[in-house]
């Protein structure tokens, strides 16, 4: 084991002693080395001074290991805002509810993370008792599943089904990255149009076909028909699923809601310089269409308010019109900035005034503010009644003199500016375009705490059927560093055996029950990979789905030069008989005893394995219905299987038990 090296550190003794070691070369003619001399005075006083500067030069500040975080690409993550779906009962009407509609839980506000368009109540006919699989059991390539619904779906709109599905199996499924995920299956949805099914387009799927709780966005190509009295939308899977799907609910009407509450809005679009005779910009975002909204146009200056435009409402969106005399002097494309805000909003709040002096600092109107939801624009030097937008930063230690850059506190709710060198030090009117607040970790509701909407929405009602999730504090730079020891110890390079299996157990998206990682017989630098997919029954995986996946990422994490084979276990058929004496105190013996025996294979019989005869006899035998086994035969069927004069069954490197079947003889006894 290496030795740490200690830093030349000396203490205040050592450097008094080492000091007065040195005085009979300096000046021979100094012998009085007792405290009281003025000279062992100062010699003393400046052997502490030495002593606290070299303690406060190892001291590690957060300013320090910000640097540090930034050499290595990272930077603490701010405030997070919870996340929940909340269930939309009462809609009489089918209806767009806007992006940013706002909800309450209690005195927290939620928002509505995507705009949904809400179907009328109880549009799904219930057919069958929850949960069910939708493909079935055993679903195989080509199989489907109709959903009946009492009303046509409009062909225009964006409709958003929700599917809740059972995830608490023993082997979790990996976290789906959807840029290295290969989908295990692909999913259509289809309508009947009054003749035949007709594919629809989705917009996005969520649950990646259907193997997480999520969404799936549609549009229909054609209008819907009838087929005894009901529609019906069919969704149909190609591929292979490593667990079938089990559907604890489907329903239209689950609004994904945010934590958080926005005050001030601002949004941007760029549109095409042409040839016309007015622009037009459509927005359907809540605070747009609901409440207050100035109009800025950007030029080379910097963004101007206007008063010059025309705006109505119409289908829950709000429509800007502009006059095209009005970009005539501006070269290239039009910039249009609407800034939106609450109504009952005190926008004097929100407006400050730089000094032009280094290091302001200015106390925001509230508390855990969320920094990616901020922006500011600082009046334009080069003339009134325009301003320019200015950048946020984490700190001010890379930013140059010429920089325009902030800092948000958002814990504390602090706008810090910059000392000239860092940063320019703004001069004039400072005013806040975007800003929206959130409770972080206090924002994880429980489940049914949302009441309803903000505003009259009929007889919609909100209720949330699960908590939320996701909220967290804003992240302190020393957590920031123990998420980057964390995150280091994760493998993403394959050197050993034991690398190869931890990274391919890890791959994203999969079920991975067991794997084994051997050195290849064909070749040297080679290695084989033989995975075990979990699977919800008996099923035997016969696609390539999880191989691709698994080769997809290995090249990314394996060394160069060496090759790997990713190959489908050997499933070698294991058959028991068995007769037993057991307790007749044991009424469910023969169930309990084949539970154990399948257990046992399952957890204690891996790749390549040898069955021990001795070892499964040992361990029925102690199980507590066991009175005495009469006779124990094991049998086996696959491809390199070999079995000596123990009994005892030797499976090749690549496979693996799979236990078919055991009969099970119980003869009581009450010994």
């Amino acid at each position: 084991m290496l030795e740490v090296e200690e830093l030349d550190n000396p203490s205040f003794l050592e450097l008094v002693e080492k000091a007065k070691e040195d005085i009979q070369d300096i000046y021979p003619l100094w012998t009085n080395y007792n405290p009281a001399d003025s000279g062992i005075v100062l010699l003393e006083l400046f052997a502490y001074v030495t002593e606290l500067q070299q303690f406060h030069l190892q001291q590690m500040g957060p300013s320090h290991y910000m640097m540090l975080l930034h050499l290595l690409g990272l930077c603490p993550e701010g405030l997070k805002s919870a996340r929940v779906y909340a269930r939309a009962e009462g809609v009489y009407h089918a209806f767009l509810l806007s992006k940013g509609t706002k909800a309450y839980a209690d005195t927290l506000i939620l928002e509505a993370e995507h705009p949904i368009y809400l179907e009328k109540d109880n549009i799904i006919k219930e057919e069958k008792q929850r949960p069910f699989y939708p493909f079935g059991e055993n679903p195989v390539s080509g199989a489907y599943y109709d959903i009946r619904l009492r009303y046509g779906l409009e062909k225009q709109n964006i409709h958003t089904l929700y599917f809740h599905l059972y995830d608490n199996y023993a082997v979790p499924r990996n976290i789906i990255d959807k840029e290295q995920f290969i989908p295990l299956v692909e999913l259509s949805l289809s309508c009947y149009d009054g003749r035949e099914y007709v594919e629809c387009e989705i917009v996005e799927d969520t649950t990646v076909g259907l193997l997480q709780t999520g969404v799936i966005s549609f549009r229909l190509k054609e209008r819907m028909g009838q087929w005894n009295g009901e529609y019906r939308l069919r969704l149909t899977v190609q591929g292979e699923y490593d667990t079938a799907p089990l559907l604890q609910g489907v329903c239209f009407n689950m609004v994904p809601l945010i934590q958080r509450d926005t005050k001030v809005e601002c949004r941007e679009f760029l549109l095409p310089k042409e040839k016309k005779e007015f622009y037009q910009v459509d927005v359907d975002y809540w605070l747009a269409v609901q409440e207050n909204t100035d109009v800025y146009i950007r030029t080379a200056l910097g963004y101007r308010k206007t008063t010059e435009f025309s705006s109505y409402v119409y289908d829950r969106k709000r429509h800007f019109v502009f006059d095209s005399a009005l970009f005539d002097r501006i070269a290239g494309d039009v910039g249009i900035c609407l800034v939106s805000c609450l109504t009952n909003l005190n926008k004097d709040e929100y407006v400050y005034y730089g000094n032009g002096m280094p290091d302001q600092s200015f106390f925001l109107p509230d508390r855990n503010v969320l920094g990616e939801m901020f922006s500011v624009w600082i009046e334009s030097t080069e003339g009134s009644d325009c301003y320019v937008r200015w950048n946020r930063v984490l700190d001010f230690a890379r930013a140059d003199k010429e920089d325009r850059v902030y800092v948000i506190d958002e814990k504390d709710g602090v706008l810090r500016f910059g000392n000239g060198r860092q940063g320019i030090m703004p001069k004039g009117r400072i005013e806040i375009i975007s800003y929206a607040v959130c409770a972080g970790k206090n924002g994880n509701i429980q489940r049914n705490q949302i009441s309803g909407f903000v505003e009259e929405r009929g007889a919609a009602k909100l209720y949330n059927p699960f908590p939320a999730l996701g909220g967290e504090e804003a992240e302190s730079v020393y957590d920031c560093v123990q998420r980057y020891k964390e995150h280091t110890s994760i493998k993403k390079r394959a050197v050993t055996q034991k690398d190869y299996e931890e990274v391919i157990r890890n791959t994203p998206g999969l079920r991975i029950k067991k794997v084994k990682v051997f050195p290849s017989p064909l070749k040297e630098n080679m290695l084989e990979a033989v995975v075990l997919p979990f699977t919800n029954g008996k099923r035997i995986l016969k696609g390539d789905a999880y191989n691709r996946n698994i080769i997809h990422l290995l090249e990314k994490r394996k060394m160069l030069g060496t090759g790997i084979i990713v190959r489908d276990p050997e499933y070698i058929g294991i058959f028991i008989q068995l007769e037993i004496l057991v307790q007749s105190r044991y009424m469910q013996a023969h169930k309990s005893i084949e539970a154990h025996i399948r257990n046992y294979f399952e957890e204690q019989i891996d790749f390549g394995k040898t069955i021990v005869y001795s070892g499964v006899f040992g361990y029925i035998d102690a199980l507590p219905e066991t009175a005495g086994i009469h006779s124990l035969e094991i049998n086996a069927r696959g491809r390199g299987v070999l079995r000596d004069d123990n009994r005892d069954i030797h499976l090749p490197f690549y496979g693996i038990a799979n236990l078919e079947e055991v009969n099970i003889r119980c003869m009581l006894t009450d010994r």
